[in-house]
Parts: structure tokens; sequence; C-alpha cells
């Protein structure tokens, strides 16, 4: 079940072209579509997901891993006193994605809440829960226009 296994041949697989520096020949470059949980609900033969909750979903996503995505820290050993031209570009769009998490969750059932944040944010498996995440992505995409 490997790379070369059956389970790998089913992920579908997109070629594009990259051109790696201006001037340079384009290379074919191939990726797979799938990168997530949510794609590969939608991707598949009977998809378990509308095109309106797979783009919720993705949006979700997006927060959470904005969120959850931690700064660089970086440390010298010589002592240098601030000068105080930083920027907090990645501190106020975590702050940011947290508020559209928070605002989210709070219009889902805690069930909804988990499940959402399960399957979206931390890329699990609905199992027997596709028909709450089915809902609490349609609420997200009512509220999310």
């Amino acid at each position: 079940m490997g790379a070369d296994g059956p389970a790998a041949l089913m992920r579908p697989v997109e070629q594009t072209r990259v051109q790696l520096a201006p001037g340079a020949r384009p290379h074919t470059v191939r990726r797979l579509t799938d990168t997530c949980e949510l794609d590969r609900l939608f991707y598949r033969a009977n998809a378990a997901l509308s095109a309106e909750q797979h783009a919720v979903g993705l949006r979700f996503r997006a927060c959470w891993r904005r969120y959850t995505r931690t700064g660089r820290l970086v440390q010298r050993y010589s002592p240098q006193a601030a000068q105080g031209t930083g920027t907090l570009e990645e501190t106020e769009a975590s702050v940011n994605a947290r508020h559209a998490i928070d605002r989210a969750l709070a219009l889902l059932t805690p069930a909804r809440a988990r499940v959402i944040c399960a399957v979206c944010g931390l890329d699990e498996h609905p199992g027997t829960r596709i028909r709450t995440l089915h809902r609490a992505l349609d609420i997200l995409h009512e509220q999310w226009r």
C-alpha cells in the first residue's frame, strides 16, 4: 500500500509547467491535488462535499493554519539594543485568524465545532460524523458570504 500501491494510484495528480527562474526553460511538475482531508472528500468519485462546502472548509483551514503557525524565534549571542523597526505582521495575522475562528465556532453547536476543528483544522477523517460536518459547513457558508 506504499507509494506505488492502489491507494497512491487513486490519488489525483495534476501536471503543470513551472518556470523556476526568469528566462529559464519551464519544467513539467507533477503534484497531488488532494493535500488535505477536505480535498480527499471533495475529489473522490462520489464526492462527499459540495463546492461551497469545500470552499468554506478550505477557508476555515487557512484561518486555522494561520492561527496555529508559530512565528520565528531569532536569538543572538551578542547583546544588541532594540531599534523598534520590527513589524507585527505575523502576530496580527494570527490574531485576526483567531478572531475569525472564534466567530465561526460561536455559530456552531459543540459537536459541529468539534468536527469542523477535527476535519478542517487537524486533517482527521470524519468517519460517522459526515452529516455533522455537512451541516456545520452549510452554516458557515450561510454566514461567511
